[in-house]
């Protein structure tokens, strides 16, 4: 769920520097702080990801014959989160074509 989370903020926060832009001074005051913040919530939601990934595995290996119905919607919520990261990297690259930096 917080993987979830801060993937969606971070596409917020993202989204938002691309529709502020860098057109005038006061507009590049204001994008340049939230992509920042986006890449940063980003970067947190592939750890949190990392590890709830880790310790689902890790549950559903050594816990009860039969997985419970919360590993399956904790499963849903990771993988939910790992394509909203896949999507925001895609369209938010740190260098090249589309990525606000030049």
């Amino acid at each position: 769920m917080l993987t979830l989370a801060l993937a969606a903020g971070a596409a917020v926060l993202l989204g938002a520097a691309d529709a502020v832009g860098f057109r005038s001074d006061r507009a590049e005051s204001l994008s340049t702080p939230a992509w920042l913040l986006g890449w940063v919530l980003l970067v947190w939601a592939v750890l949190v990801g990392v590890v709830s990934a880790a310790h689902l595995g890790h549950r559903l290996l050594t816990g009860p014959d039969r997985p419970s119905a919360g590993a399956g919607v904790r499963s849903l919520l990771l993988l939910a989160g790992a394509a909203v990261v896949t999507a925001e990297v895609s369209t938010h690259p740190l260098w090249g074509n589309g990525s606000g930096a030049g």
